[in-house]
């Protein structure tokens, strides 16, 4: 591969994880909006609905966001050890910890929204 694929392969990785990030992002806040004004009202099966529902769409696209990042690790890592180095004024790069951290916090958003309606639903007395 030269370095413009490889350029070019790491873009559309990454369009592929702000595409992913994005749904995530979609699915907490309409996920918020219906806590907030429906949550008390809903009947345990809906709840349950909506919750599998919710929970399903944005873990598979937190796990794609990792196996993107996964696959853009793997790419440089490729490139390094074929003894091509990559120009740094291009600004595609990864690392470790982004790869970690950035579905971790989109897992995190999704806990929180659980949350978010636990306590619509099970308000405390003041």
């Amino acid at each position: 591969m030269t370095e413009y694929e490889v350029n070019d392969a790491l873009t559309a990785i990454y369009a592929q994880v702000t595409a992913d990030s994005t749904t995530v992002f979609s699915l907490v806040t309409a996920y918020l909006v219906v806590a907030y004004l429906v949550g008390q009202k809903l009947p345990r099966i809906q709840l349950i609905i909506v919750n599998c529902l919710f929970g399903g769409w944005a873990l598979m696209a937190t796990f794609a966001v990792r196996a993107s990042m996964d696959k853009a690790t793997f790419l440089i890592i490729r490139m390094a050890n074929d003894g091509y180095e990559m120009n740094p004024t291009q600004g595609v790069s990864t690392n470790e910890f982004f790869s970690i951290a950035f579905p971790v916090l989109l897992f995190a958003s999704v806990i929180a929204a659980y949350y978010f309606m636990w306590s619509v639903r099970n308000p405390k007395s003041e």
